[in-house]
């Protein structure tokens, strides 16, 4: 099972955003990044839980 978190990324260190908040969906993940990047002028994120890195074909 992967497990997505809303993050802002720059080169070494990573921010988590919407309050940490681990989402089981990436739908889900990706809606509330959607939101948090309508309102914000920093870009959010959506990373896979192993590692913290972009899924593949992104």
């Amino acid at each position: 099972m992967k497990v997505y978190i809303v993050a802002i990324t720059d080169s070494t260190y990573m921010f988590p955003v919407c309050d940490g908040k681990l989402f089981k969906m990436k739908s889900a993940a990706q809606k509330a990044c959607d939101r948090y990047n309508g309102t914000h002028p920093n870009k959010a994120k959506v990373l896979v839980a192993d590692n913290w890195h972009l899924e593949d074909g992104e």
